[in-house]
């Protein structure tokens, strides 16, 4: 019974494919992508990547020109795409123009990107980047916070809702050069005084898109601070332009990781 009433909503709103909006069969696991995209899409995990921030590489490559240079505060990242085409309209239309139900496909393919190394050396909790009051205010709902309770759920793991909190407004990462990104972000956060004790753990930290990965650093350093013994980054996509540049006018429109 409990079944059939998880799929009672599907009768009137049914599955769509995350990238071609085509109408599918029921997706229980939440895996909405028709048959058609799985096999065209360029999944991340079929792809030779950074070893650190999980971007893109060539073969031959173990390290990315930013991950050579600088210093990362967390111990890997995973993307489960490129910033590019279907997923980067998938997740324009989740943040920006309400199609909060994308959170469930997008959640699903974190899962599946995430459980191999979960299964090899397991986390101990979920958490999320935070959101300003204003932008949640314009929202009316922090993306990161829909897609990790999700994966934590799926996977089984404790989910800390409101682990980190924005104590200041800043600038668009998007308009600043990669050191201008970790200034933007200091002191930006400050961990919730209310988050349980995080000493010894193996922690999920959950947001939409990896670029530079200033802001990803800022609360990973806070997590090691707080006695954190491994934080991966776990986003839907990453991008594969030169995250030492500036980015287009069409980038500065975007809220970026």
């Amino acid at each position: 019974m409990k079944r059939l009433l998880s799929r009672l909503p599907a009768l009137f709103f049914p599955d769509r494919c995350l990238f071609c909006d085509e109408v599918i069969p029921y997706a229980e696991d939440g895996l909405c992508i028709c048959s058609d995209c799985m096999s065209t899409q360029i999944f991340l995990a079929n792809v030779h990547t950074c070893t650190l921030c999980g971007c893109p590489l060539p073969p031959e490559e173990h390290l990315c020109d930013t991950c050579q240079t600088h210093i990362h505060f967390f111990d890997r990242a995973l993307s489960c795409m490129t910033y590019e085409k279907e997923i980067r309209s998938a997740i324009l239309q989740f943040k920006f123009y309400h199609r909060i139900d994308l959170y469930r496909p997008m959640a699903a393919l974190m899962v599946k990107r995430v459980l191999p190394f979960h299964q090899e050396s397991p986390y101990d909790v979920v958490v999320c980047a935070p959101q300003s009051k204003k932008s949640y205010l314009e929202r009316g709902y922090n993306q990161a916070d829909l897609l990790a309770k999700r994966i934590a759920k799926d996977i089984k793991l404790p989910y800390i809702k409101n682990a980190f909190l924005k104590i200041k407004e800043t600038p668009k990462q998007s308009t600043l050069s990669y050191k201008e990104r970790m200034k933007n972000v200091e002191h930006a956060f400050k961990l919730n005084d209310t988050t349980p004790s995080l000493c010894n753990k193996r922690i999920i930290l959950v947001d939409d898109v990896l670029t530079t990965g200033a802001t990803a650093d800022s609360l990973s350093k806070l997590l090691k601070r707080a006695g954190a013994a491994y934080v991966l980054v776990l986003t839907v996509a990453a991008t594969e332009k030169d995250r030492l540049e500036t980015f287009t006018p069409e980038d500065i429109a975007e809220i970026t990781f």
